[in-house]
């Protein structure tokens, strides 16, 4: 998969053989304008001044732009560069491959002493809920981006790269029925997209709560995971079902950690 996605990617995006797969796979765009995943553009302040207005994109995807009046003016930003905001506010750039190889998140930090919360821009690494394929990468690659993601501050808001909060919190609750946060935030995202708002952003406390992928060290969810292996017939399920099971028997906490991943990655690609 790391090797064909690059190529297909590529073909994809840059070939009009990837326009034609795009028509054909999508034939209601010939008639009509996707329907964007929020009826209009919303904003959330940050403190300062600085703003970030979250833009929709087709049918679920969400662009952010994160106004400086200050500064007026755009950065260009590579992995572990912390960037000068208005005064008051940096922006750390932190690598969190393998969704892609060279996929980044922005981590918008007040200055010490001010209340206003940080805010991270996951794109297709961390959603509401959920996380992305691993496209580019092994479960582990994915579980040290996720625990870097995860150790930010609680309150520090998620603004991921689209609107799949329902889907995935609905998954979370097959994971772990009786969780009171799985059910409290699902009626949220519930009740905002019935009426066309966002169910972004949400926070790193949140999603150390009520994400099952950021879970991976929970027994329950352990189990839970297990359990659905046991019931596939994937001689892979099989395997990492058996490395799940198998920690101080040959496994390390990380390996039963990524084992454990990897199981929720396939049990939510199934899921329906």
């Amino acid at each position: 998969m790391a090797i064909l996605f690059p190529i297909g990617y590529w073909l994809y995006t840059s070939n009009p053989l990837g326009l034609w797969l795009f028509r054909y796979t999508h034939p209601e765009l010939a008639t009509e304008a996707p329907r964007a995943p929020c009826a209009e553009r919303a904003a959330v302040v940050l403190g300062k001044g600085v703003r970030v207005e979250i833009v929709p994109v087709l049918n679920d995807n969400y662009c952010y732009v994160v106004v400086d009046p200050a500064v007026g003016r755009t950065h260009r930003a590579v992995p572990g560069q912390r960037i000068a905001l208005t005064p008051g506010f940096t922006v750390d750039v932190i690598s969190v491959p393998c969704h892609t190889t060279g996929h980044v998140a922005y981590h918008i930090v007040p200055t010490a002493g001010d209340s206003a919360p940080s805010a991270v821009f996951t794109g297709d690494v961390l959603f509401a809920g959920g996380v992305g394929h691993f496209f580019e990468g092994s479960a582990a690659v994915m579980l040290t981006s996720l625990d870097a993601l995860a150790s930010l501050p609680r309150d520090a808001l998620v603004f991921p790269g689209h609107e799949y909060t329902v889907s995935n919190l609905r998954f979370g609750l097959s994971i772990l029925p009786s969780s009171e946060a799985v059910v409290t935030s699902l009626a949220a995202a519930q009740a905002a997209r019935a009426v066309g708002h966002p169910a972004v952003p949400t926070s790193i406390g949140a999603e150390r709560e009520h994400n099952v992928f950021l879970r991976t060290d929970d027994e329950a969810v352990a189990q839970s995971v297990i359990a659905w292996a046991a019931r596939q017939s994937s001689p892979r399920v099989a395997q990492l079902a058996g490395v799940a099971r198998a920690q101080g028997h040959g496994a390390s906490r990380g390996q039963r950690r990524a084992a454990i991943l990897a199981l929720l990655r396939a049990a939510k690609d199934a899921f329906r």
